[in-house]
């Protein structure tokens, strides 16, 4: 049995799943999906307005609409309600993607009922949340179909790499066929086109900060970098991912022990609120809202100072539907509130320290009002 095979088997295992899959990328795995269902060109995909743009741009690249519907502001997941409220304003949603944001767990018992009912394809994206679980069961167990990623600043960043997890042999079996039509992940390229892709996302950015209306621009750029995200696995990743693989109760423990850490540091500052969810979760970064502050100003003096911090992730709805009539209230606030801050393995304790030190100045003498 070669490598590729062997670590298959060993998340079908993992995720007691019949099937697994793997692809270039958590995208080239919900991509080939979608290509799989055979939907309908009017059929929609139904997601969270926040969350990575990846998976968004795999809806698009199959062809199919794109619709939104809001989160808690207590962990960035979508919740029963809110799925709820938003199949019956758009009766044209086929498939529904429930993401793990920043590791955090969704109600997956009553989200996956809601769509069994109504006869929805359930995609459990646990790309940012290898090692959280729900109840007993790991993330990535649940649902129809499930994706988890190994790519660049994935839990377990192999630099590259996705699984497809499914009891359905047929759609596995299809997926599998497709793949050998897709390319395999030339990093060289991929180099250069993320380089490209990250310059224009941030250029439309900075445009937007002065003038809104051009966030529109943001639901453009998926048109023109299809080969970064959609592709077969570098056989290259193959031996680093299973290294990982076997390493990842040492990397899980550090996010661990460097989450507890911000939580503790910051857990008396008034403007400071934690996003997160009632379960076991592994933190992808330690994430929190920041209130009555210029966040953007904040995270420019953080920078400054040498250290790293996002503000992931923009509402997508204001990207992909210009409809002031469907505004998402939830996410509209929480993406000027969000801020990330790292707990992969090359920060440590003395780095959470001193960054929390910052962001405690600058909370307390309101600099960068």
């Amino acid at each position: 049995m070669d490598l590729v095979h062997e670590i298959e088997n060993k998340l079908a295992s993992k995720f007691k799943r019949a099937h697994s899959v793997l692809t270039g990328s958590g995208t080239t795995a919900i991509y080939l999906l979608l290509k799989a269902l055979e939907l309908k060109s009017d059929d929609a995909v139904l997601m969270p307005g926040i969350c990575c743009f990846a998976p968004a741009y795999a809806v698009k690249y199959a062809g199919l609409n794109l619709d939104f519907c809001d989160i808690s502001q207590k962990d960035g997941c979508l919740t029963p309600k809110l799925l709820e409220l938003a199949l019956r304003n758009n009766n044209r949603i086929k498939v529904v993607i429930g993401v793990h944001l920043y590791g955090n767990v969704l109600e997956l018992d009553d989200i996956i009922k809601i769509c069994k009912e109504r006869g929805i394809v359930f995609v459990e994206d646990a790309c940012q949340a290898y090692g959280s679980y729900y109840k007993d069961e790991p993330c990535g167990s649940f649902g129809d179909f499930s994706v988890i990623s190994f790519g660049h600043t994935k839990i377990l960043d192999a630099g590259g790499g996705g699984a497809l997890l499914t009891e359905n042999t047929e759609i596995a079996n299809s997926i599998r066929k497709m793949l050998k039509t897709k390319k395999k992940y030339d990093s060289t390229l991929a180099s250069s086109l993320s380089k490209k892709h990250r310059e224009e996302y941030y250029a439309i950015q900075r445009a937007a900060m002065n003038d809104p209306q051009k966030r529109f621009l943001f639901g453009t750029i998926w048109k023109r970098y299809k080969d970064l995200f959609i592709h077969n696995i570098n056989h290259n990743v193959i031996p680093k991912l299973n290294f990982l693989l076997e390493n990842e109760g040492k990397i899980i423990g550090h996010r661990i022990k460097l989450s507890r850490l911000y939580k503790k540091l910051l857990n008396n500052c008034s403007k400071v609120a934690f996003v997160e969810s009632d379960y076991r979760t592994i933190p992808w970064r330690f994430n929190c809202l920041i209130y009555d502050i210029n966040v953007e100003a904040l995270c420019d003096s953080i920078r400054k100072n040498g250290f790293d911090i996002s503000t992931w992730y923009p509402n997508l709805a204001n990207i992909y539907i210009q409809d002031n009539d469907r505004k998402l209230k939830n996410a509209d606030i929480f993406e000027k509130l969000i801020v990330n801050m790292w707990v992969d393995e090359t920060k440590d304790e003395s780095y959470v320290e001193q960054l929390c030190a910052i962001v405690k100045k600058n909370l307390s003498d309101q600099k960068v009002s």
